[in-house]
């Protein structure tokens, strides 16, 4: 082949070989992209992990759409769960306090107060001091309490020796106490006889739960329905708060307690127009005893639900919602109380039937008759609470989570022993 020829060959061939070049820069650029919207997204999110609010809105609105991209959505769905299994879910932000937790955590860990070994220190004489001892330990408690002891038989009060154990916030001891009756408080007629005696610890708790709320523009998820006839959160990369994508149900999350608080309601994702003939969406309060914790609640002293300036909670003055008052704005939420003798008469309707209808005056002595029938009630639960929620305002039309519906709840809560004491009298 002559010069000639391969000169005019090669000259025909050159601009193809820019191709190479034009392809290895299309991958770098590919690659610069994937990396640096990667680093975006993992700075966004252990910034949510910390806070709530705008970031949020980034990462969610991320998680949704992202994977929707052609040719690299796998890549982010791949990405979004890897880093989800090993960073913390954003959603504990909403609490300040590190004990959040799931239900399913809930129920690995030693809880509550509990009376060992409580038993009289021999036989006792009739009229002779008498004294009982027991042991109280105390397991994984999330606030600082007071705890008030107390012991009685059914008509004689005794004392403790140690009437108040303090507690400190994560506190876990074990204190050894005495409960003692004076000379001549306890006298029997009998020759042989015998007197049960109850042990009592009472003291006051919080819980607090979240749920959270997945909302977007109403046109968006009708568009979204049609098209793909499901549910839109089915885009959301997995996560352990969403209980069940089609159905649109979520987890509540709470803190280790005596009671569980569960929250539920309409199907989410919610929208600013509301589920159809109504412009807002039905949910609900559930507090249960959390059957790993001895004793029962005796008193719900104040539920309180906060919203971000995104909800609304509904009072339509009917009969189906109780009553809330919102009682002030604490800088992040909107603060909303239940009403004080709605309160009460929901707890003292759960016995009324029973002739008793205020559960403080039931006393310390619970094992007999209707009173030990109450008992039994109380450790099923509170009555269920229903409000409505509005949807005021969307940060964005897309798909996002929001800082749901927060609900704190205090109570008193106790927790009872008994034993027996034999009481010989020989001149009888």
């Amino acid at each position: 082949m002559s010069d000639a020829v391969r000169e005019t060959i090669e000259r025909g061939l050159s601009p193809l070989r820019i191709f190479p070049k034009m392809i290895a820069w299309f991958i770098v650029i590919i690659v610069l992209f994937l990396v640096l919207t990667t680093i975006f997204y993992g700075i966004a999110f252990a910034v949510n992990s910390y806070t709530s609010g705008a970031a949020q809105t980034f990462v969610t609105y991320f998680e949704v759409q992202l994977p929707k991209i052609p040719l690299i959505g796998n890549y982010y769905q791949w990405l979004f769960a890897t880093i989800g299994s090993y960073i913390i879910d954003p959603t504990q932000a909403i609490s300040n306090d590190p004990e959040i937790e799931t239900i399913e955590d809930d129920r690995e860990k030693d809880l509550g107060i509990t009376i060992e070994d409580f038993r009289p220190r021999s036989d006792f004489l009739s009229g002779e001091f008498m004294d009982l001892t027991a042991t109280i330990n105390t397991y994984t408690l999330r606030d600082s309490a007071v705890v008030s002891l107390r012991c009685a038989t059914e008509d004689v009060e005794g004392i403790v020796d140690t009437p108040q154990i303090i507690l400190k916030k994560y506190d876990s001891q074990s204190t050894n106490v005495a409960c003692e009756f004076p000379e001549g408080s306890i006298i029997t007629e009998k020759k042989s006889g015998g007197r049960k005696v109850v042990f009592g610890t009472k003291y006051d708790f919080n819980t607090e739960a979240f749920v959270d709320i997945w909302a977007m523009d109403e046109q968006k998820k009708v568009d979204y329905v049609n098209q793909y006839r499901r549910n839109p959160l089915n885009d959301v990369i997995d996560k352990k708060y969403i209980d069940d994508k089609e159905k649109g149900s979520m987890k509540t999350v709470f803190t280790p307690g005596p009671m569980e608080i569960g929250i539920g309601g309409d199907s989410q994702p919610f929208t600013d127009e509301g589920p159809g003939n109504r412009d807002f969406y039905s949910m609900f309060i559930k507090m249960d005893k959390n059957k790993d914790w001895e004793g029962n609640f005796v008193e719900i002293e104040n539920l309180r639900i906060k919203l971000t300036e995104n909800f609304e909670l509904i009072n339509d003055g009917s009969k189906r919602f109780s009553k809330f008052t919102k009682i002030e704005n604490d800088g992040k939420f909107n603060v909303y109380e239940l009403d004080q003798n709605e309160l009460d008469e929901r707890a003292n309707n759960i016995c009324e039937d029973l002739g008793l209808v205020d559960l403080a005056t039931l006393g310390i002595f619970r094992d007999d008759g209707d009173i030990k029938k109450c008992v039994d009630r109380l450790s099923k639960g509170f009555p269920r609470i229903d409000f409505g929620l509005k949807v005021v305002k969307l940060d964005s039309e897309e798909l996002i989570k929001y800082p749901g519906v927060i609900v704190e709840v205090e109570y008193k809560f106790e927790t009872q022993e008994y034993a027996f004491m034999n009481i010989n009298n020989p001149e009888a």
